[in-house]
């Protein structure tokens, strides 16, 4: 039994006639009743009632036709499906979000507009600490994409599309006398306690905010360390020093912290849409082109550094 047997009978149940069945399957009329007279053998009872006038369905060809109609009409949706999912428009997504940065329309119109256009795509969204990560969870399969900071320059797995490019500032105590400044020099630091962000968490920012200090003439103090950019903020907040963080601050800072110009850092990161070099998901590829036709690279609100603030 064959699918083109199933679409044969069901047209001449519709039909109710060989001849008019063959005339519409574009099929001889000698063919098309030997194709049903090895369904019926193959059944192992008769579908019709043959008459003068055409032909009747059997109780058994009236049960058989529910069953047969139920089949073909799940194979095309089968079909459909396949289809849709090659053509990335049916499947799942599971996509990163860097904590600190889930919330701006760079990351959420595009994910916005997706869901949208792409009903058939289930999107799992995922917020996480730090951009490490978001990056090992590609490595390891368990993402789909993700947007983050500090991809390795020599990184041979992982590939990625700039979306955002964001400055520093300096998170100061609102009641610290560098609050009253509306920038402040690096090498003015020099005597300034630090919150920091461990090596092992972001070895890009670490060494990047290091740098910053040594361009500088010093080293800095490191009073307390914090895993990520709110739990830094925090710790200003409670007076334990001052802090290098991105502009994303002016957002989501604590009322007892003030962020000031870093007059002579002129650094910036980029966001990045980034994914697994070696996924060949359709629907990735769908989703990759899109968050790259939602950027505009002449929309000044996409790109966050020290005047903002």
């Amino acid at each position: 039994m064959n699918f083109r047997k199933l679409r044969y009978f069901c047209t001449i149940a519709a039909e109710g006639s060989l001849s008019k069945a063959a005339e519409k399957l574009f099929v001889a009329q000698p063919a098309l009743s030997r194709q049903l007279s090895e369904l019926e053998e193959e059944v192992g009872t008769a579908l019709f009632n043959r008459q003068a006038r055409g032909v009747t369905l059997t109780a058994a060809g009236k049960s058989f036709l529910a069953d047969a109609a139920k089949i073909l009409e799940d194979m095309e949706e089968a079909k459909s499906r396949a289809l849709h999912s090659a053509q990335g428009r049916l499947g799942n997504l599971d996509i990163g979000l860097i904590e600190y940065f889930s919330w701006h329309r760079s990351v959420v119109q595009p994910i916005s507009l997706f869901r949208e256009n792409h009903p058939g795509i289930s999107m799992k969204l995922s917020t996480w600490e730090t951009s490490i990560d978001i990056q090992n969870r590609l490595i390891k399969g368990e993402l789909d994409c993700g947007f983050s900071f500090n991809r390795p320059a020599d990184d041979k797995q992982l590939c990625g599309m700039s979306i955002l490019s964001v400055g520093f500032l300096l998170a100061v105590p609102s009641n610290s006398p560098l609050a009253k400044r509306s920038s402040i020099s690096m090498r003015e630091l020099a005597h300034e306690s630090f919150v920091w962000i461990p090596r092992d968490v972001s070895p890009a920012h670490y060494d990047r905010c290091l740098m910053m200090c040594n361009q500088a003439g010093f080293s800095p103090r490191i009073e307390q360390n914090a895993t990520t950019e709110s739990g830094r903020l925090s710790l200003v907040a409670a007076g334990v020093g001052c802090s290098i963080v991105t502009s994303a601050g002016i957002y989501w800072k604590p009322e007892q912290v003030s962020l000031v110009t870093l007059s002579d850092v002129d650094l910036k990161i980029e966001l990045e849409l980034v994914w697994h070099r070696d996924n060949p998901s359709p629907t990735l590829a769908n989703f990759v082109a899109a968050v790259k036709a939602s950027c505009d690279p002449t929309d000044a609100a996409m790109h966050m550094n020290a005047t903002d603030a």
